[in-house]
């Protein structure tokens, strides 16, 4: 039993852990407690350590089973007691001990949160009829909940003339104080006798404060909530008084307004920064910038940031930013006396389930991208079912916010602070062993759904896809949602040599390529992936990659000279070892290459193509030669030589004489360049209004944003028509949509060979 001649929590505390050869520093970084508030209990300056606290320290020194509870039990003797739930009459240390209604300082400087205060001021100083106001603030630790909280009661003072009360409800501690000792603060706070209170059961007091909030006019501060539970008794049934909440979740069972917050904007992290510490030490842009984007524009980690270089009147900004840069050790740099990041994250993981905890520890290894529940089961090695749940109890303890539907993003300081737990809980190989895992499964996943869009080449036969093949979309969608996290996947692929696995992903997507021409890697991953065809000696793959890489320069890049380079090379490399279709393609890229600086040699390519495919019996192929031919015929002018091959090209996909191989994303892709081809024919025949006709036809064939290059040459073109009809109106509107989708505004050389020409109207 603790006793009055037992020794202090202090003094233990303080010999445990110089017995473990320990400093403050080094107990700091290993418990996520700062340094100060370490120091202050060992000097007896904190008279009540909270249990999270207590708990992250005893682990942190890796006490034995009795000195650890030889520690909380000193720790326990510290505190003051709280009263249980539906208690009889109060004590009088109670009742003092509960005394904390005053609001504490709010920061001196404010800045930005102006749609949430707007938001607020709408719904907190609101006349209304019907129940009390109420709003939920909630977001991630350090996103300012509660000094928004306190610049609210400033901004309102005039319309709770009853005064302000506010209450810590220590939602992450391990034992946070129940409604009725919260009770007891707040009507302390309203200025009710200790005589009453003494008096009064529970109950009685619960009548009095729903009596006091409807007869007056206070705002009450519910900062840091546990739980549904211990708000909902404490929210005015009618009346003036107003309430806010602050939480880490959203606390989805209360029926209050809810405003997620979440990082500042750049600009007011920016003017955060410059209001604490001063333009002359933010002068240097970049760096400011720098310690922005290294803080996550979270609030607390700028003022911390800031008060940095306040105490320190030597530093540079740059120093900070150095110091800020290192992932590693970002988490505990962010620390300033009190104030310190650490420790209010792990308040918060501490109260996660074993399971979600693991969740958070696995996210900690992405990269800051969004996530799906399919991406973390894998990771994890659980169901789908099972990795969405954890993903929802994520957002409701604070940890992900939503982005999209079936979508979450973890913010940046607390993947760091994951990937850190991950790491001192689970080893140093586990980050690798968990990438290696997921980025093995995405880059299957990819080949999975990459295979849906080319002809005649099923799904991988070692990779379950699950849903990805359930059609062509569902496979573009998958694809496009998870790119960020298969891109990294793919070059991590590259960095260990995995060849094979590489070129087999590149392969699998160079048809889906042509579905979504506006990502902007697909210069770099054929590239590596000829290397990778190189490296492996297989001179058919390098062929056909070096080919998918002059795809790239020349549609992405509109870099005709590059691309003809590697048309070439590829040409030659097919010859050697007698791959007829890649032949073929190598002639087609060497066409599109050529076909704004040399026509003829564009049109004998694409026709050489076109017979080389034919005698391969390749459809697919056969319809792109087709295209490039009539493309390249249009652009010299000689529309008599490519109206047969735009009706060979319908015949290929249309009526008896279709071929079935070609797929059906394929047939719609085709019909979009028939109707293309088809307006421009009518353009040089200058038949305005069938050009207009067939060139509108081709735009609302397929998404805009597919290929941006060619739909903005393809609105410029309607322009060019309308100019002719004399709408001139609807022609400026074309060619600001052009300008949309193309900023760079190229040149159309159909346009300039048309402008020049003396075309006949209908």
């Amino acid at each position: 039993m603790i006793g009055a001649a037992s020794p202090s929590f202090a003094a233990v505390l303080r010999d445990m852990r110089v017995a473990r050869g320990m400093t403050l520093e080094d107990l700091s970084e290993k418990s996520g407690v700062s340094d100060r508030s370490i120091g202050n209990m060992e000097r007896g300056h904190t008279l009540a350590p909270r249990r999270r606290t207590v708990a992250a320290l005893v682990d942190a020194m890796g006490l034995t089973t009795d000195e650890r509870r030889m520690l909380t039990l000193l720790a326990q003797a510290s505190r003051s007691p709280v009263p249980a739930p539906g208690a009889a009459p109060a004590s009088g240390a109670a009742i003092a001990a509960a005394r904390s209604a005053v609001p504490p300082r709010r920061p001196p400087v404010f800045v930005g949160r102006e749609d949430e205060v707007r938001s607020l001021s709408a719904v907190l100083g609101e006349d209304r009829d019907g129940p009390p106001a109420a709003v939920t603030l909630y977001g991630p630790p350090g996103a300012g909940k509660t000094t928004l909280s306190l610049h609210m009661a400033e901004q309102l003072r005039d319309v709770f003339r009853d005064g302000v009360l506010f209450a810590d409800l220590g939602g992450t501690d391990e034992d946070p104080p129940n409604p009725s000792s919260v009770l007891l603060a707040l009507l302390s706070g309203m200025g009710v006798p200790d005589g009453d209170l003494l008096r009064e059961d529970t109950g009685a007091r619960m009548r009095r404060y729903h009596g006091l909030t409807q007869e007056r006019r206070h705002l009450i501060i519910l900062d840091n909530a546990a739980d549904e539970a211990q708000v909902r008794p404490l929210l005015p049934y009618a009346g003036r008084t107003a309430v806010i909440v602050t939480a880490r979740h959203p606390l989805s069972g209360l029926e209050t307004n809810r405003t997620a917050l979440g990082p500042l904007h750049r600009t007011d992290s920016l003017a955060l920064l410059t209001s604490l510490v001063g333009e002359g030490r933010t002068k240097d842009t970049a760096n400011t910038e720098a310690v922005a984007e290294l803080c996550a524009d979270l609030p607390l980690a700028l003022r911390i940031a800031a008060n940095w270089l306040i105490t320190r009147e030597s530093w540079g900004i740059d120093q900070l930013v150095g110091r800020l840069r290192d992932e590693d050790r970002r988490i505990s740099a962010l620390s300033a006396g009190d104030l310190a990041l650490g420790p209010a994250f792990s308040l918060s993981y501490r109260r996660l389930t074993p399971e979600a905890a693991a969740a958070l520890r696995a996210l900690g290894t992405t990269a800051p991208y969004d996530v799906g529940s399919a991406l973390l089961a894998a990771t994890l090695g659980v169901p789908d079912g099972e990795a969405a749940d954890l993903l929802d109890e994520l957002v409701e303890t604070g940890w992900l916010r939503t982005s999209q539907s079936g979508r979450y993003r973890i913010y940046d300081l607390l993947r760091l602070y994951a990937r850190q737990r991950l790491v001192s809980e689970e080893g140093p190989d586990a980050e690798a062993a968990l990438q290696a895992r997921t980025r093995t499964w995405l880059l299957s996943q990819v080949r999975a759904a990459g295979r849906c869009f080319e002809p005649d080449y099923g799904p991988d036969p070692q990779a379950p896809s699950h849903h990805l093949t359930a059609s062509v979309d569902n496979a573009a969608d998958w694809l496009r949602a998870e790119a960020s996290h298969w891109w990294e996947a793919y070059r991590w692929a590259a960095a260990t040599g995995r060849h094979q696995e590489v070129v087999d992903t590149a392969e699998s997507l160079h048809w889906f390529s042509d579905n979504w021409m506006l990502w902007e890697h697909w210069t770099e991953l054929f590239a590596i992936a000829a290397a990778a065809a190189h490296a492996l000696g297989d001179r058919h793959m390098e062929a056909t990659h070096r080919n998918y890489h002059a795809w790239a320069l020349m549609t992405l890049k509109l870099d005709a000279e590059s691309a003809h380079q590697q048309a070439r090379a590829a040409l030659a490399i097919a010859e050697d070892c007698g791959n007829v279709i890649q032949q073929a393609w190598a002639h087609f890229y060497g066409s599109a290459a050529l076909r704004y600086v040399d026509s003829d040699n564009a049109i004998s390519k694409a026709a050489a193509a076109a017979a080389l495919f034919t005698e391969a019996d390749e459809p697919n192929g056969l319809l792109s030669a087709l295209h490039a031919q009539i493309s390249s015929l249009l652009l010299a002018l000689r529309v008599d030589d490519a109206i047969p091959l735009i009706e060979r090209t319908v015949r290929l996909i249309d009526g008896p004489t279709a071929d079935a191989r070609i797929p059906e994303h394929i047939r719609r892709f085709a019909w979009k360049g028939i109707m293309e081809n088809r307006g421009h024919v009518a353009m040089v025949l200058g038949h305005w209004k069938t050009a207009e006709h067939y060139i509108r036809q081709s735009l609302e064939s397929s998404p805009s944003n597919v290929a941006p290059v060619r739909a903005a040459r393809g609105h410029g073109r309607l322009a060019f028509v309308l100019e002719r009809l004399g709408r001139h109106e609807e022609a400026a509107e074309e060619r600001d949509r052009a300008n949309i989708y193309d900023q760079h505004v190229r040149p159309d050389p159909l346009l300039d060979r048309l402008a020049k020409a003396t075309p006949h109207d209908e």
